[in-house]
């Protein structure tokens, strides 16, 4: 998602990432993947598991567009924690959401 950040910012969207990880792991993830995005730290689950994403102790990649009225307008729910749609997917779908 890093490399459409300024399309999907264009778009009058935000990318938020939500991680299970302690804040220190995912310091480094962020780190890592160079996220321009802000990065939330859900060690304890709780927004996790309120979204039905948590399988075991990890939570499986997904993907929200979330309108400005906060209503759910697109979601994938990958199987497993690298299962997600592809960038060009997302802004599809955002672009339709908008359109």
């Amino acid at each position: 998602m890093t490399e459409y950040y300024e399309q999907i910012e264009q778009s009058d969207a935000l990318i938020l990432a939500v991680s299970a990880d302690d804040l220190k792991g995912a310091e480094t993830a962020a780190h890592q993947w160079g996220a321009p995005f802000p990065i939330l730290y859900d060690s304890d689950t709780g927004v996790i598991r309120e979204y039905g994403l948590l399988d075991g102790k990890v939570a499986n990649a997904s993907t929200f567009i979330i309108d400005k009225n906060g209503v759910i307008r697109w979601r994938y729910i990958g199987s497993s924690k690298t299962d997600r749609p592809s960038p060009e997917t997302v802004l599809r779908k955002l672009q339709a959401v908008e359109g």
